[in-house]
């Protein structure tokens, strides 16, 4: 186990030295939707990952977000971190901040007035102007911390199957109109409030009993509940936003390579397929691919590491990266003839590429054979 988190520690760190100098702050779009239903413009903010292809054959999941001013570029730095790499423990994905709605009259809109609008405006008007513009699978995910995981209440409560995954960082649940929680309640027991669930509690103890409340009545699949009230008011927040993010993302990235120890290659496309059932859309295999293949040579197991990273490359063959990865493999393997004719593969793809990072990078392996 020790070689084997020495070998992967090299392995990514490698990539990283090649990413080490990239922008990975994510790039703000302002949208202006024409709003028939407010009777005028309603702005939206996306924030899109720093190397965003709107042709990548994997489309980008949806990250709504209520979170403030004082919390939002912490909320953005965080999700880019996450999920910059092809090892990060998430996926990239787009940042949608939800609207406000200004225009006469909505200040004396009642609350469920106001969301019913605010969700109808969201799913008939904001999302097609979005799936015209950004590359966008049909996963969604909304969050909020606080009081503002009120409005994430009502929005999931005013749209049914609209957001597929919930992150509700310490929700003020005491605040709540006694109807709404009881209709909130009463849909998490039942699953049907979304399909991925995670809910936090904070450190205001008058919150404590819903969330117990909700522990015992729990019969979700994908619902996780974390009492986070030992914490810090603002540090429970950054912990609730990681680990929602991970508890419903997280089967994307692998972590554990184990379960393919007997089917390799083939076992991680039966995996792919069902994350393609829970996500809704095809998920690109590549990147768990590579990890599996370097977990197998790992474990000795030579002969489907070898057949994960063949089928790779000639799906890939011009790839820099998944050529140095295999070299590197093979050379944590003890194979050094063949790691080093995979190593300046990698050497003259990174050479007519005129990739002078992974050149300097591969030429500095190669010198300590």
């Amino acid at each position: 186990m020790k070689i084997l988190l020495k070998s992967l520690m090299w392995l990514n760190c490698a990539l990283f030295a090649l990413v080490t100098h990239a922008q990975i702050a994510s790039k703000l779009q302002h949208i202006t939707v024409s709003s028939k239903l407010v009777g005028g413009p309603v702005d939206v903010q996306i924030y899109l990952p720093f190397d965003f292809d709107v042709n990548r054959k994997e489309p980008y999941s949806t990250l709504y977000t209520t979170a403030g001013e004082s919390r939002f570029d912490v909320l953005k730095a965080e999700v880019d971190w996450l999920s910059h790499t092809s090892f990060s423990p998430i996926p990239q994905l787009v940042i949608v901040r939800v609207p406000k709605l200004n225009f006469a009259g909505a200040d004396k809109l009642s609350d469920q007035a106001y969301f019913a609008l605010l969700a109808r405006v969201l799913a008939s008007e904001v999302e097609p102007t979005l799936i015209r513009q950004f590359n966008l699978s049909p996963f969604k995910v909304i969050e909020g911390y606080s009081s503002r995981a009120a409005i994430a209440l009502n929005l999931l409560g005013k749209m049914p199957g609209y957001f597929q995954g919930a992150i509700l960082s310490a929700p003020v649940w005491s605040q709540l109109p006694k109807q709404l929680k009881e209709d909130i309640s009463d849909n998490i027991a039942k699953g049907e409030l979304t399909n991925n669930l995670y809910i936090s509690l904070g450190s205001f103890d008058e919150n404590r009993p819903f969330f117990a409340a909700l522990a015992v009545s729990k019969r979700h699949q994908h619902l996780m509940l974390e009492d986070l009230s030992q914490h810090h008011y603002h540090v429970g927040a950054q912990l609730a936003l990681r680990h929602g993010l991970q508890h419903i993302l997280g089967a994307i990235k692998l972590q554990d390579y184990a379960q393919f120890d007997k089917s390799g290659l083939n076992g991680l496309r039966e995996y792919h397929q069902k994350l393609e059932q829970r996500y809704g859309y095809s998920i690109d295999i590549k990147a768990n691919q590579l990890a599996l293949g370097q977990y197998l040579f790992a474990q000795g197991n030579t002969i489907l590491g070898k057949n994960a990273f063949d089928e790779l490359l000639t799906t890939m063959p011009n790839s820099v990266i998944y050529n140095l990865r295999y070299g590197q493999t093979l050379l944590n393997a003890g194979d050094t003839t063949q790691a080093t004719l995979q190593l300046k593969r990698a050497l003259l793809l990174a050479t007519e590429q005129k990739n002078e990072e992974a050149k300097q990078y591969i030429e500095q392996v190669l010198s300590r054979l």
